[in-house]
């Protein structure tokens, strides 16, 4: 998968190229708050797994050395946030659900169906919550830490 990027006239800034064996398709691409890009894409091995990428202004990416991540985890970047942040799942997400420590629920909302979503948390207080995401194969649990 390859992202070029180019300022308000047209001119390159970069190209650069993700990914690895297989074909990798970028699906979205969104503006991180604090700077840089989530990408989110697939990748059409024997596996079909799914990725984020979280990319600075410069193109360049903190991906860990062997280009995926662990199979069963739902990934949140960045972690701690100052509010907006990225999730990617392995499944397809049928609700998410915000709770604080105490186990209120915070936040609701129907899924998409989507293994993607950008989330904004800027209004709620430092701290540590838990952002819960169902599917029909299960579901995933993970922590989000709000610092300003």
């Amino acid at each position: 998968m390859a992202v070029i990027r180019t300022d308000s006239l047209g001119n390159l800034q970069f190209v650069k190229e993700y990914g690895g064996n297989g074909i990798d398709i970028g699906y979205s691409i969104t503006t991180a708050l604090g700077g840089g890009y989530y990408v989110a894409g697939r990748r059409t091995n024997a596996d079909e797994d799914f990725y984020l990428l979280h990319i600075d202004e410069a193109g360049l990416t903190a991906m860990p050395e062997n280009g995926s991540f662990p199979e069963d985890e739902m990934v949140v970047h960045p972690n701690p946030t100052h509010g907006q942040f990225a999730v990617k799942t392995n499944f397809l997400v049928k609700s998410w659900n915000l709770f604080d420590v105490a186990g209120q629920l915070l936040f609701h909302e129907d899924g998409d169906k989507n293994y993607f979503k950008v989330l904004d948390i800027s209004r709620l207080s430092d701290g540590m919550y838990f952002l819960n995401a169902k599917g029909e194969r299960g579901q995933e649990t993970s922590k989000v830490y709000k610092m300003n």
